[in-house]
C-alpha cells in the first residue's frame, strides 16, 4: 500500500483529534497537510502531528481555533 504524501483535508468540520492521531500514526509519509477549519481539532491532534510527521514541511491551520501555541517550540 502506497503512503499519502499531500492530504487536503479543509472545511471536514467533523473531523476529530482521534481521526488526526491515527491518521497521523499510519501516515508518516506525509509532507503536506491541510486541515484549516476543522474547528474540533485541539491540542492533541497538533502533538500527534509533530510526534508522528516527521517529514511534514507544510502544515495549515487556518481557523483551528482550539490549537493553541502551548505546544509551540
Amino acid at each position: 500500500v502506497k503512503e499519502l504524501t499531500d492530504l487536503d483535508l479543509e472545511l471536514c468540520t467533523e473531523l476529530t483529534d482521534i481521526s488526526i492521531i491515527h491518521l497521523a500514526s499510519h501516515q508518516r509519509n506525509l509532507t503536506y497537510l491541510n486541515v484549516g477549519f476543522c474547528n474540533k481539532l485541539t491540542d492533541l491532534s497538533f502533538v500527534a502531528m509533530a510526534q508522528h510527521l516527521r517529514k511534514l514541511k507544510v502544515l495549515i491551520l487556518t481557523a483551528c481555533t482550539l490549537i493553541t501555541d502551548q505546544n509551540l517550540v
